[in-house]
């Protein structure tokens, strides 16, 4: 029967096994019955939050979870989560000697446990119970969760903590006091005896008895009201005289004059007339209502003769009329101050009163009645016109050889002459500044007539033009019996210009005019072909055209031209070379390329630098006989190759998935062979099996798995190595190494 393990690792040697090997077996067993009863480890947390996983290994010494003092330390910056394997059962010592204001949890993987607050840096004695650890509440801190602390033995004196942030003391079953953050209350029904000068508020001790403080019960003074009475020596009777005044202690104050006499002036006191009912000293006087004044006079200690009180929005003021500002122009809404002679004193009067007022018999009442009229200045019309009566005329006579002259502002000066109907306006207006023209201008003699314009349409009858000059500067000489050999000529100016020189005949003429006949006279280099030079047609021999056209063959392909139809450059023999010497040769197909060989030979691509195949968004094929086998492909800038049709690799950077068996001799790496995914592929196969594997180190780890391994749910990291003698393992987080125990056969 083989041997089997405990929870806590130990191996329970089964009958007939471990043969030899008791000695050494009991020895561990004994060593880890020393940790759980009295080992000590300290257990590094540092960190931000996490949960460290402690774990129990069979048979083998030293595992942080079988200790029976484990030791936190560490500086922590989250909250921390220890676990130890399920089903343990065991009892433990705790200390929690970490630095950092963090909460650590004490459980097993799947159950609850302790946990120290976040300034709890104290010792914990707990058990196991196979599900939970248990706090056994002998060591560290007591956390009574808010459960009620009893204190007397009929239970009814307590301390309890169940609201947050506040403690309540009950004593004989009633809540007398209660604590909150900086705050102590006595309950309703409850009070608190304080001794005679036992009590201290702030830094000053107060001395009075509880009888000299209770007078204060009811007062309602204040503070300045009760100061009222330091230093009063008034007796009871002159107090009493005070009974029912409800003057405040301002106003009282304000009746203290002191030794001044009355009728002057004090400042912040009260006004006493002297005894003619004078007072003086008064610097400003501020009335709220009407002031009325019994005499006729109100003297002010600036009183200048003639001027007048005048009043500008918070005071009235001694001006002098030649001070007033004046006002330049009389508005329709200003008005004059008069003195009404019919009685009533100084009144207002409007403008336009003063206006009608002057339309009396001795008054001005038409400026007809003025018969030699001047103006102080311009005449405004105000919008109004200068008309007349009985269809009279108006007259603008100069004097001697003076002119009437119509001035310019922004605009050149102008006339505008309306219609009849005032709908219509033709303007005269002179030339601008900009054109620095003076000049005068005659009106025509003769009958009535109209005037030409430059962009009126009229008729000019027997007019006589003196070397005429038509929209050009060249003046007209032809006569009138030349100009009508014109008459019904349709031809333009440029048709007429090609018959300047011309010596040809019609029958030549007509040769160019679109003719289609065409004869079958044969070339010679001798005959002649009319060609445009730079714009001048000459006569130039077939043999010139003939060399040209060949050495634009031979030496220039820019020279060589296509139709609609197809062209094709072919030899019997020798090769056909394409060579632009300088620049780029392009071959340019609308509806594509085609470079074949048609009989036996190769096509060679042959360049000094890099090869260019851009299709434009589209797939690079490799055919066979016109058969697809092959094709590269452009995806977001990655290479995809295709094998017929089939994806068979593609590429992401310097990344390359291959989507078939990659068939290889042997591979060798440069860097490091690793999976697309972690924990996800494998080495080899049930099926598929590699025959040896040779390595150096052999580093196991399964870290990464959440779930950890299928016997106890841990995760380890562990390296194997090779001694001359030994095989030897390393636990890579708790530093521990081990060696195989191998037996010779």
């Amino acid at each position: 029967m083989a041997s089997s393990f405990s929870t806590l690792g130990i191996e329970l040697i089964a009958t007939g096994e471990a043969s030899g090997l008791w000695g050494d077996k009991t020895n561990v067993n004994l060593q880890m019955f020393q940790e759980i009863t009295s080992g000590y480890v300290a257990q590094s947390i540092a960190g931000s939050a996490q949960t460290t996983a402690l774990s129990i290994t069979n048979a083998t010494t030293g595992d942080t979870a079988r200790q029976m003092i484990i030791e936190f330390t560490g500086t922590i910056s989250g909250n921390q989560i220890v676990t130890i394997p399920d089903s343990l059962e065991k009892m433990y010592v705790v200390k929690n000697s970490t630095s950092g204001a963090h909460t650590v949890q004490f459980k097993t993987a799947s159950g609850t446990g302790v946990t120290f607050g976040a300034s709890d840096k104290g010792t914990k004695l707990v058990f196991v119970n196979g599900t939970n650890v248990i706090d056994a509440g002998l060591g560290g801190a007591t956390d009574l969760n808010g459960e009620e602390l009893i204190l007397d033995e009929d239970a009814d004196t307590s301390i309890t903590a169940d609201t947050d942030d506040q403690i309540d003391i009950k004593i004989a079953g009633a809540d007398d006091f209660r604590f909150t953050a900086n705050t102590f209350t006595a309950l309703s029904g409850s009070g608190v005896v304080i001794p005679d000068s036992g009590l201290t508020l702030g830094s000053t001790a107060v001395t009075s008895t509880a009888a000299e403080l209770n007078i204060l019960d009811g007062v309602t003074s204040t503070t300045a009201e009760l100061n009222i009475l330091d230093g009063v020596t008034s007796t009871a009777a002159e107090l009493n005289a005070l009974d029912g005044i409800t003057a405040v202690v301002g106003e009282l104050n304000a009746l203290d004059i002191g030794s001044t006499a009355v009728g002057t002036a004090i400042a912040s006191k009260a006004v006493i007339l002297d005894s003619n009912k004078d007072y003086t000293g008064i610097r400003n006087l501020t009335l709220t209502g009407d002031l009325t004044v019994g005499g006729d006079d109100i003297t002010m200690g600036t009183n200048t003769a003639g001027n007048l009180l005048v009043a500008d929005g918070t005071n009235f003021n001694s001006i002098a009329v030649s001070a007033l500002s004046e006002i330049s122009t009389a508005a329709s809404d200003d008005v004059f101050i008069a003195i009404d002679t019919s009685g009533g004193g100084l009144k207002k009067i409007a403008r336009s009163a003063v206006v009608a007022g002057l339309a009396t018999d001795s008054a001005i009442s038409n400026v007809v009645d003025d018969t030699s009229p001047q103006l102080g200045g311009n005449l405004d019309m105000n919008g109004a016109d200068i008309v007349t009566t009985s269809n009279a005329t108006i007259d603008l006579a100069p004097n001697g050889t003076g002119t009437v002259v119509v001035r310019g502002n922004t605009n050149s000066g102008a006339i505008v002459f309306n219609c009849e109907s005032n709908s219509h306006g033709q303007t005269v207006i002179a030339q601008p500044h900009s054109a620095s023209v003076t000049n005068t201008m005659l009106l025509p003699a003769g009958a009535s007539s109209t005037l030409v314009s430059l962009v009126s349409t009229d008729t000019l009858t027997n007019k006589t033009l003196t070397s005429p000059k038509i929209n050009e500067d060249v003046a007209v000489t032809s006569t009138a019996t030349e100009l009508n050999l014109l008459d019904g000529v349709t031809a333009t100016t440029a048709e007429l210009n090609i018959l300047d020189g011309v010596t040809a005949t019609a029958a030549e003429i007509n040769l160019i005019d679109g003719g289609t006949a065409r004869g079958t006279t044969a070339v010679a280099d001798a005959d002649g072909i009319l060609t445009n030079d730079g714009g001048t047609m000459r006569m130039t021999s077939a043999a010139t055209f003939k060399t040209y056209f060949q050495a634009g063959i031979s030496s220039a392909a820019d020279d060589i031209s296509a139709g609609d139809a197809a062209v094709s450059i072919a030899t019997s023999s020798g090769a056909v070379v394409i060579d632009s010497n300088a620049s780029t040769v392009t071959v340019d197909g609308h509806t594509g390329v085609t470079i074949a060989a048609s009989s036996s030979g190769n096509i060679t691509l042959d360049s000094e630098v890099d090869i260019t195949l851009d299709a434009n968004g589209g797939d690079i094929f490799v055919k066979d006989g016109g058969t697809t086998f092959g094709s590269l492909t452009n995806t977001s800038g990655n290479l995809i190759i295709k094998s017929g049709t089939t994806t068979a690799a593609t590429f992401s950077g310097a990344n390359v998935t291959f989507a078939g068996t990659l068939a290889s001799g042997a591979i060798t790496a440069a860097g490091d062979i690793l999976p697309s995914t972690d924990d996800a592929r494998d080495l080899g196969s049930p099926s598929k099996q590699w025959r040896n594997i040779y390595t150096g180190d052999l580093h196991l780890s399964n870290k990464s798995k959440s779930e950890g391994n299928v016997v106890d749910g841990t995760t380890g990291d562990w390296t194997i190595q090779e001694g001359s003698e030994n095989l030897y393992i390393l636990n890579n987080k708790s530093g521990k190494k081990y060696k195989f125990k191998l037996q010779e056969v």
